[in-house]
């Protein structure tokens, strides 16, 4: 991997990004509809869905600041641990 790329990776909103990406995967298209659909009389199609967009961030931060909490001990584990020894 070259230095650049390694350094992009390092930095702060791509670490953010990786974070939230599940949540944002999930979220953004149901979002978007709903936003488009509330919208697009006012500032069009494409204008509700450029606003969308940072509404996709949001929802994906706060879907992952609240998901995130869940700290491990409580989620019970169904199988034993597998040494790879």
């Amino acid at each position: 991997m070259s230095a650049c790329a390694l350094t992009s990776i390092q930095q702060r909103w791509t670490q953010w990004l990786g974070e939230r990406s599940y949540a944002l995967y999930t979220a953004h298209f149901p979002v978007l509809v709903a936003v488009v659909w509330l919208g697009w009389t006012h500032v069009g199609v494409t204008g509700s869905g450029l606003l969308g967009v940072p509404v996709c961030f949001l929802v994906a931060h706060l879907a992952h600041h609240l998901t995130q909490g869940l700290p491990a001990q409580q989620v019970p584990r169904l199988l034993p641990e597998v040494s790879h020894d």
